[in-house]
């Protein structure tokens, strides 16, 4: 299992997007954390895997001292989902269950 940190790519007038991961061979276990700014009203985040897995997403309102279990996103096989979050937190887990390459995008909206 091995953890990464996601870093703030582009920022504009209206909205904020992290990548979490960008085209990353996970392992099965494999997660990655990401404080986000308050103040959005909503986040969406964008996935896509290339063949089997379950993403579990879970969110914090603490800062990473207790987190939630929000949903486990699905694939079958090779594709892309797109989430849209629209609760109050702070830092975002997401955690893979397969060995995959997945990219992974979380945008906050004002």
């Amino acid at each position: 299992m091995s953890y990464m940190s996601g870093s703030v790519g582009i920022r504009c007038r209206r909205a904020v997007l992290w990548t979490l991961w960008d085209n990353y061979s996970a392992s099965a276990g494999d997660y990655v954390e990401q404080s986000v700014n308050l103040g959005f009203s909503k986040y969406t985040l964008y996935l896509k895997v290339d063949g089997a897995c379950n993403v579990k997403i879970e969110l914090s309102p603490d800062d990473g001292a207790h987190y939630y279990e929000a949903q486990t996103v699905s694939f079958s096989g090779a594709g892309d989902k797109i989430i849209v979050i629209d609760v109050i937190f702070n830092k975002i887990k997401l955690t893979v269950d397969s060995a995959v390459t997945i990219t992974a995008q979380l945008v906050g909206i004002v």
